[in-house]
C-alpha cells in the first residue's frame, strides 16, 4: 500500500488499486517506449504502478526520450556553437539543447519521484507487494504447514 506521510495510515477508506501495468498509450514510440517496456514491469512488481498512472509513466517516458536525444546531440556537437556575424566577427553560444537537457533532467527527477525511480523516493513509498497467485502468502506458511486463516491483523487488511 502506497503511503506518502506517517498520517497515511490514519486515513481510511481511500481508494487503492491493485499494481498493474496500464496499457502503453500509442504515441509512445523510440526511446520512450523502450523506456516503458523496461520500467512498467519493474514498477509492477514492486507495488508502485496501477492503471492511474498511465499518463505519469508516459509523461516520463516522453521525457526521458527528449532528455536523451539531447545528450545525444551535445554528444556529437558538443555543448557550444561558434556563430559569425555578417561583420566577420564570432562569437561561443552554448546550445539550446544543453539548456533543455538540463531542465528535462530536472523534470524527470520530479516526475521519478513520484513513481519511486530513485533509491530517495523510494524510502517515502510503502507498498505492498502483490504475492504471485499460486504462492501461499507469509501468514500461510507455518512450519511446513498451510494455515487455514490469516491472523487477525492481516484479515482486516486492503
Amino acid at each position: 500500500e502506497a503511503r506518502g506521510s506517517p498520517r497515511a495510515a490514519s486515513r481510511k477508506g481511500e481508494p487503492r488499486l491493485p499494481p498493474s501495468a496500464p496499457p502503453r498509450p500509442s504515441w509512445v514510440k523510440g526511446e520512450a517506449r523502450a523506456a516503458w517496456d523496461y520500467l512498467a514491469p519493474l514498477l509492477v512488481g514492486v507495488g508502485v504502478l496501477t492503471q492511474l498512472d498511465q499518463h505519469a509513466l508516459a509523461t516520463w517516458c516522453a521525457t526521458w526520450a527528449r532528455w536523451r536525444a539531447c545528450v545525444a546531440l551535445i554528444e556529437s556537437e558538443g555543448e557550444t556553437y561558434v556563430a559569425t556575424s555578417a561583420k566577420g566577427g564570432s562569437r561561443v553560444f552554448l546550445r539550446p539543447e544543453a539548456s533543455l537537457s538540463c531542465a528535462l533532467a530536472a523534470e524527470l527527477r520530479q516526475l521519478g519521484d513520484r513513481l519511486g525511480l530513485n533509491p530517495a523516493a523510494r524510502t517515502r513509498l510503502h507498498t505492498a507487494v502483490p504475492t504471485p497467485a499460486g504462492k501461499p502468502k507469509p501468514w500461510q506458511v507455518i512450519a511446513g504447514s498451510v494455515s487455514p486463516k490469516p491472523p487477525p491483523s492481516a484479515a482486516a487488511g486492503p
